[in-house]
Formats: C-alpha cells, structure tokens, sequence
C-alpha cells in the first residue's frame, strides 16, 4: 500500500470519528436526592393487634380491660383477676381474643375470666386457659354465632364456657366447674371436646337443633351430654356420669359409647332414634339405671348392645320400635310398657315374654339351669323363631324348655331344635315346633 493511499484512509477514519462530547447523554440534576424512604414496617402493620398483658389494663370499675372496640386482641402473658371484677370484658362487635397459649387465672370473688356483657356478633375466643374465677371461665352467652377454639376452662365457679346460639365450640376441655362443663345455645356444633368433673352437665346443648360430636364426658355429676330438642348426639363416650346421654325428643343417638353410669346409659323422650350404641354397666355402683331407657313415644331403638346393667331397654310407653339389638347380661334383659312394635334378637336365658313381640334367637342356647323354664310366653300374638338354632339344656331340666300361658291366642314356635329337655307344655292355640328329644 502506498503512502497516499494510507493518507487518504487515515483522512476518512477522522472525518467519521465523533467528538466527545457526543457520547454525552441528557441528564437529570446533579443535585444529590434526600434521605432514602423509610423500606421497613411499622410494628402495627407486622402485627396488626391489640395486646393485652398485667400492665396494660384500659378496663372499668367491672373489667381488669375492656374492649370497646373490633378488632384482634391477644394476651401477651398471664393476667390475674381482682374481686368483683372480669379479667376481660367484651362490648363490641367483631372481636377476635386470642389468649395465645396463656391463663387468665381467676381469684376469690372474681366475675368471669372473659365476659360478654352486650349483645355482641363476630366473636372468637381460642388457645388458652380461664381457671378459678368466680363465674365462668367464659361467658358469652351475649354473642350469637361465636367461635370458641382450643380454650382449658378449670374449676369455674359457675359454668366453663357457656356460648349463645349457633355458636362452634371445637376441642376445647372442661373440668370441675362448679356448674355445667360446657354450655351452648340453640343451633350450635360442640366438636372434638372434653368434660370432666363437673358438678352438672359435662357439655350441655341447652338449646334446640345442635350438634355434639366426637366428644368425651367423664366423671360429671349430672349428664355427661346433654341435648334439647333436635339435637344429634353421634360418636361420642359418656362414662362414670349420673345419666351417660340424653336427647330430650325429635333428635338421634348414634355410634355412641355409654359405660359404667350411675344412671342410664342412654335417656330419650320422644321421637328419637337410638342407633348402633354401646351401653355397657350402667345403673353402677348403687345406682340404678337402664342400657337404653325411652319415657316417650315414637322412637326406633335400633342396633344397640345393651350389656350388665340393671335393665337392658326399658321402655315406660308404647307406641315406640325396637329391632335388632343384641341384649345380654342384665339383672333385667327387658322392660316394656304395652303397645310397642317388638322384633327381638334372643340372645339369652332365661327369658320371659309377656309382650306382644316377634322374637328371634340370635344363635343357638343353652338352658344351664336345672329348672323352670328357658322361656315362659305369657302374651298373646308372639312369635318365637328360633331362626334354625337350637334350644338345649347342659344338663336334664326337670322343667320345660317353653312354656306357653293358657288363654293366649296366635302363639307361634317355628324353626329350629328343641333338645335335651324333658318336654313343651302348651295351653291355648298350638304353636308349631320341633322336638328332638335329649
């Protein structure tokens, strides 16, 4: 390349190069901006609440605090009462109490742990314990469709928790109250719950049309669950109560547990059904009391197991059905007032049947005694099926196997064996048997 030629680049290289101050963009103002905005929250806004602690008591002449106003609140630790005085007082819509796993721990004299004392809506009240005030751990009977979580609710002057109507009680625990356990109104769910040791009823759905479920009652001088009117009472254990369950008409029993009772097991008015239960030992100790015990009319008791107590089912009117229980072990197996539709499983005997019923054996017996009779009918329309068992003796009975009334009419023995006794007397309408002589 000669000289020119490299000149002549060089020339075109400088006359496309641009001047510095070119590659200079347009620029805001040099002038250094403020103090960069605050970037964190504020303690308000990471904990949006209320709280509560011993030094901070905003209440009255009748609160240690009281809340005038909505919003969350939580206890920040434990609060002790004063006398005559609640230890949180509610009078204000939409409140959220979170006791946040701390006491409020009551003292002579005191009112309630947590009061409701206006008609209030949106309450929830959870985790945490009320123990030892002078009326209830809580009461809320003021506040309609409250929510009560995880609440230990401890020797109570009065009741442990009573809620309002179409309130939703879930695992929360009462113990010797000086009162009722827990208390809810009309149209209320008790869930998952526990009373104990309470000197009334350990849960008590005072109101109609509510639901206890999953729940466990032990050890209360009154009911351990009682239900008004409506009410459904399904999976629960009621043990060591004055009366285990009781459903006050129009209402269900079911999948339920009632053992060792000093009364009842199981009690109903009217119009209940009474469904796959296990009734075990009640009428304890020097009590008296029956498996299943109906007062009322229109009931179906249906599927039950009703074992050792002083009356299987007893049955004070008619007018009611009984099918399909398996009942054994009583000091009285039955008890029946005339005029109820009876079908029967036999599952021991001796047994006497003087109601009209269809009885069923539900396997083959053994008469172990070494007289009388294994079943003496003394009513009229009975049919005794022995549904392809047998009836024996262990031994040579100088008795009869049945033995049948004089003067009833549509008597009916059919299919099974009869052996090992020495003979059926028969007064009246022949039944129909078969006899395998022992």
């Amino acid at each position: 390349m000669t000289m020119k030629t490299k000149l002549q680049r060089l020339a075109i290289l400088l006359a496309f190069t641009l001047h510095p101050s070119s590659f200079i963009l347009a620029q805001g103002p040099l002038t250094p901006p403020g103090a960069p905005a605050p970037t964190m929250k504020t303690l308000q806004q990471i904990e949006p609440r209320t709280e509560i602690n011993a030094t901070n008591t905003p209440g009255d002449a009748d609160s240690i605090f009281k809340i005038t106003q909505s919003g969350s609140y939580y206890l920040s630790g434990n609060l002790t009462g004063v006398a005559a005085k609640y230890g949180i007082e509610i009078a204000a819509n939409d409140v959220t109490l979170d006791l946040s796993g701390f006491a409020l721990n009551g003292v002579a004299g005191s009112l309630g742990g947590v009061g409701v004392t206006a008609i209030v809506g949106g309450l929830a009240v959870m985790n945490g314990t009320a123990r030892g005030w002078g009326q209830s751990g809580v009461g809320a009977g003021n506040a309609p469709a409250g929510t009560f979580e995880n609440l230990r609710l401890t020797g109570n002057g009065f009741s442990g928790l009573i809620a309002g109507a179409n309130a939703t009680v879930t695992r929360c625990t009462a113990r010797s109250n000086t009162g009722h356990g827990i208390v809810v109104l009309g149209g209320s769910v008790v869930t998952a719950c526990t009373a104990s040791l309470n000197t009334d009823a350990g849960i008590n759905a005072a109101g109609v049309g509510c639901s206890v479920s999953d729940c466990v009652a032990e050890s209360n001088t009154g009911d351990g669950i009682f239900a008004n009117a409506g009410s459904t009472i399904t999976h629960c254990v009621a043990r060591g109560n004055g009366t285990g369950l009781e459903n006050q008409g129009g209402g269900l029993i079911t999948g339920c547990t009632a053992q060792s009772n000093l009364g009842d097991g199981i009690l109903v008015a009217s119009q209940c059904t009474v469904r796959e239960n296990h009734c075990v030992a009640n009428g304890s100790g020097a009590g008296s009391g029956a498996g299943i015990h109906v007062t009322g009319t229109e009931n179906r008791i249906e599927a039950n197991h009703c074992l050792g107590a002083d009356k299987g089912l007893d049955l004070d009117a008619g007018n009611n059905i009984v099918a399909a229980n398996t009942v054994r072990g009583n000091t009285d197996n039955y008890s029946f007032a005339a005029g109820n539709q009876l079908d029967l499983l036999l599952c021991e005997i001796p047994e006497r049947i003087d109601w009209t019923a269809n009885v069923k054996f539900a396997g083959s017996l053994q008469f172990t005694a070494t007289g009388g009779s294994a079943i003496a009918i003394t009513a009229s329309n009975v049919t005794l099926d022995l549904n392809g068992c047998t009836l024996s003796a262990t031994t040579p009975v100088t008795g009869n196997a049945i033995v049948v009334s004089s003067g009833l009419r549509n008597i009916e023995v059919k299919n099974g064996t009869i052996a090992g006794t020495t003979g059926v007397t028969v007064s009246g309408s022949p039944p129909v048997w078969s006899v395998v002589p022992g």
